[in-house]
């Protein structure tokens, strides 16, 4: 009994321990581990399709069958879209200069209108420094977001490794395994083995889940903002289904694009925004997300929270979206250690009163 108490210990000081050099080296990892987490991924959603086709044939044709369904699914429904979201992209890029001034001349009204009011000297330098803020940081998302296209779609070269990568990972899939629970002790292996099988099944299912409803409020927001009549309704639904999969703060996050787009056209375009997010979020809330996930996270809101505001701390938006996934992996982790020293003292109550 010890002897686990001490496995488990030390398997709790290495993450502790890669969790610290993670945090210390992270710019590094990403720059190194970004292709292999894609690769990663990609795998673990192909594995499915692989096994089907593995049972008429060879694995290294189902591979390729796989990568042939996905890459001519995926062309022919992104055929009419991509181009259609690259001029969307590039039309942001060029009326930059034409939203900061806007945004800036709405900041003047706001400043005249406050001026007008006589207001005591303390409350309007606060409420004249939060206007200053509120304007600063809607320049900084509008700029910091055209920054972060042009960042990601500069690094797309690394995408060159990953259909290899993937390759590999899918080809190597049981031997990867085999040398990965070798480095686990005999002593905790079958155990180690059991809480790996009920994370993937886990897991699996949330991930289908909230890839679901993001595809799901992309398009009721693309929908929603033509139907308002703003101009780059793909990929202000795009960026709105990727940050709904963040808890709470997400789709806050995601509004913010949207309702600055209708700012810049007029207050009523605002509010015919406002309303349409709204109303998407209430139909996710009530139908979508219940029906789809479920309550599978079936944690507080404050240790989501914690584990959302630690993601931005550590990757930002990435973070974020991540902060989820990983929470539920470590929650199960630390449920079923819990569970077999239950087990372990149920099994030896002898063994146990002597210790």
């Amino acid at each position: 009994m010890q002897k686990i108490y001490k496995n488990i210990l030390l398997s709790i000081g290495v993450i502790i321990l890669a969790s610290a050099f993670v945090f210390l080296f992270k710019d590094a990892i990403i720059a190194v581990m970004l292709p292999l987490g894609v690769s990663g991924i990609l795998a673990y959603f192909f594995i499915p399709i692989v096994n089907a086709l593995e049972k008429r044939t060879n694995r290294t044709l189902s591979i390729l069958i796989t990568f042939a369904i996905v890459f001519f699914s995926a062309l022919a429904v992104l055929r009419t879209i991509i181009p259609m979201l690259f001029y969307q992209i590039l039309e942001v890029l060029n009326a930059l200069p034409t939203y900061i001034e806007r945004l800036s001349e709405y900041y003047a009204k706001i400043q005249a209108v406050l001026k007008s009011f006589s207001l005591p000297g303390d409350l309007e330098m606060v409420l004249t420094a939060q206007t200053d803020k509120l304007a600063q940081s809607a320049d900084g998302f509008v700029s910091g977001f055209a920054q972060s296209i042009i960042q990601f779609f500069s690094s797309l070269s690394f995408l060159v490794f990953v259909p290899i990568i993937t390759f590999y990972i899918l080809k190597e899939r049981e031997k990867l395994s085999e040398k990965c629970y070798f480095l686990v002790p005999v002593s905790i292996r079958t155990n180690v083995q059991k809480i790996m099988h009920i994370m993937n099944r886990e897991l699996r299912k949330f991930l289908v889940g909230q890839l679901t409803v993001a595809l799901i409020i992309s398009t009721l927001t693309t929908i929603g903002a033509t139907i308002v009549g703003l101009k780059y309704s793909l990929l202000l639904g795009i960026i709105m289904g990727v940050f709904n999969m963040i808890p709470f703060i997400g789709p806050l996050i995601g509004s913010v694009p949207i309702l600055i787009a209708g700012l810049t056209i007029s207050p009523e375009k605002f509010l015919m925004a406002l309303l349409m997010i709204t109303a998407v979020q209430q139909i996710d809330g009530m139908f979508i997300t219940p029906r789809i996930i479920g309550n599978n996270i079936k944690a507080h809101p404050v240790a989501v929270m914690v584990c959302v505001l630690a993601g931005n701390a550590l990757y930002g938006i990435v973070g974020m979206i991540l902060s989820l996934p990983i929470f539920i992996m470590l929650r199960i982790i630390f449920k079923s250690i819990y569970a077999i020293i239950i087990e372990n003292k149920l099994n030896n109550p002898i063994k146990n009163a002597k210790n």
